[in-house]
């Protein structure tokens, strides 16, 4: 552990590099992420897959009560690492991996632990990912075979992410928005289903008195709790881009403050409304035929005899597989730059090229994706299903990164700095 006077003289060494800055802090990355890039990320950047898709499982597993239950307590947790995160990444706009604040406040050692875990959780990600790109584009009949669409596609986001942070900021907030657009429309469409106008039964709270709000007790809650996590993950994006924001002290705790409601917003009301619409003991939750079979969304259409949104719903899960895609490769290459630059990782992750890409991270990092084929030769889902735990403890694991933020405040206090923060509240 780092004493008061470390701390302090290390703060006042790196403090500097902050408001207005355009250029990159250190070598190699730059400063290329606008205001309105920062905001969508933190508004529609966690929306992936399974939140259209794994949202069956985990309604089957906890029911209604239960579901909204285990997302608000999670996502409390969240907020509050998310609180203190924005704090550090606003004062101290370091490139690459957010896990610098843990080798810089608290110890080399801790830093070294949660940088390689995050960067163990991306990986997951991009596995999971291509492998559910493969499995969902079988949906429309098409020549090509399952591992086919995952080579295409290795090979686009590839080439794509070797354009620049600018190119990746752009694409996210169009991926983004058409995600936050669609959910929206869910919204407006689900209202219209609990209340008879589509499907001309009107639905109301029916599905919380039979089957019921909880599907297996205490137990059902408890049993989606990693799943949450892995949900929510992806929110602390907003601490990792502070390094390449074009201005961190301003754009970086707006980004933060929308945390909140991103959190009642989307993933709250939209579980509410996805459970007025869907029993939590519908069968094809569990045993459809398709992986998008299984979303609750396309269920809620076809009980009421809209089967054309299947189409749709798939159509917006490829489109938020494109967005997992593409922020797993920013974020785990990032997150190996960094630990490179902290001599954590290989020197040679850290080279960056005129475009402040980290060239070689970003080309190991989609390799990795590669592994998404062993599940050729295994039961279809087995390997998503590990790779699905893994990553969700490791999205807990890093929730750590938040003690750095109790850790600054106790020198600022005695260095006789103003610090407005207790307990992880943010103005």
């Amino acid at each position: 552990m780092k004493d008061d006077t470390t701390k302090v003289n290390t703060l006042q060494k790196t403090v500097s590099a902050t408001d207005g800055e355009v250029e990159a802090i250190g070598t190699g990355l730059q400063r290329g992420l606008a205001n309105r890039h920062l905001m969508m990320l933190a508004i529609g950047g966690v929306i992936g897959p399974g939140y259209f898709v794994g949202m069956g499982n985990g309604l089957s597993s906890a029911g209604p009560a239960g579901l909204l239950i285990c997302f608000g307590i999670v996502g409390t947790l969240l907020w509050a690492v998310m609180q203190s995160l924005g704090e550090l990444g606003a004062f101290i706009p370091l490139p690459g991996s957010f896990t610098h604040y843990t080798s810089m406040l608290i110890d080399p050692a801790l830093g070294f632990a949660l940088g390689w875990n995050y960067w163990f959780l991306w990986a997951g990600i991009i596995m999971a990912e291509y492998n559910n790109l493969g499995l969902v584009l079988t949906f429309w009949d098409t020549p090509i075979p399952r591992w086919g669409w995952v080579l295409i596609f290795w090979g686009f986001f590839l080439a794509f992410t070797l354009l620049g942070v600018k190119s990746f900021g752009e694409a996210e907030f169009w991926l983004a928005l058409t995600k936050i657009v669609a959910i929206l429309a869910f919204f407006l469409c689900a209202i219209l289903i609990t209340t008879g106008v589509l499907g001309g039964h009107k639905i109301g709270f029916r599905f919380y008195h039979d089957p019921g709000p909880f599907a297996d007790g205490v137990k059902g809650v408890f049993k989606i709790f990693v799943f949450a996590a892995l949900q929510y993950s992806g929110t602390e994006m907003i601490g990792l881009t502070a390094g390449e924001s074009s201005n961190p002290g301003r754009d970086v705790p707006k980004a933060v403050k929308s945390v909140l409601w991103r959190i009642v917003g989307i993933f709250l009301f939209g579980i509410f409304f996805l459970t007025l619409t869907v029993p939590c003991n519908d069968p094809d939750l569990l045993s459809a035929r398709s992986k998008t079979a299984r979303s609750p969304f396309v269920i809620a259409f076809t009980r009421v005899g809209a089967d054309a949104g299947a189409h749709v719903v798939n159509a917006v899960i490829v489109v938020t597989m494109f967005s997992a895609i593409n922020s797993a490769l920013y974020v785990g290459s990032r997150t190996l730059y960094g630990l490179a630059a902290e001599g954590l990782a290989p020197k040679i992750f850290g080279w960056c090229n005129s475009r402040g890409v980290p060239v070689y991270s970003l080309v190991f990092m989609n390799l990795i994706g590669f592994l998404s084929l062993l599940n050729l030769s295994s039961g279809a889902g087995h390997l998503y299903t590990w790779i699905v735990s893994m990553t969700g403890i490791a999205t807990f694991i890093t929730c750590i990164d938040g003690s750095e933020h109790q850790s600054l405040c106790p020198p600022l206090w005695s260095s006789g700095l103003e610090v407005l923060c207790w307990l992880w509240s943010y103005r």
